[in-house]
């Protein structure tokens, strides 16, 4: 997974090295905009379907609407 940080004057994309989705030591999903009725069960469900890998954790924020799906690693994190 590559972010892109702009263009520089020659119009080429630059890669932003830092970035969470370009550090293998990452392997947590954020998962932002859920209801308030979402449960941790319902993430790990969603996340499961899509068989990229093995989910160790599972956590909500109900309150604040957002959760986290942490996986074994950062390429299952990467293709999820």
């Amino acid at each position: 997974v590559e972010l892109a940080s702009g263009t520089s004057g020659d119009g080429q994309e630059r890669r932003n090295e830092d970035a969470p989705e370009n550090n293998p030591q990452y392997t947590t999903v954020y998962v932002g905009n859920l209801a308030p009725e979402v449960t941790s069960v319902d993430l790990h469900r969603l996340f499961h379907a899509l068989g990229v890998g093995v989910i160790e954790d599972v956590r909500i924020q109900r309150e604040k609407g957002f959760g986290f799906v942490r996986y074994n690693n950062h390429a299952e994190a990467a293709r999820a």
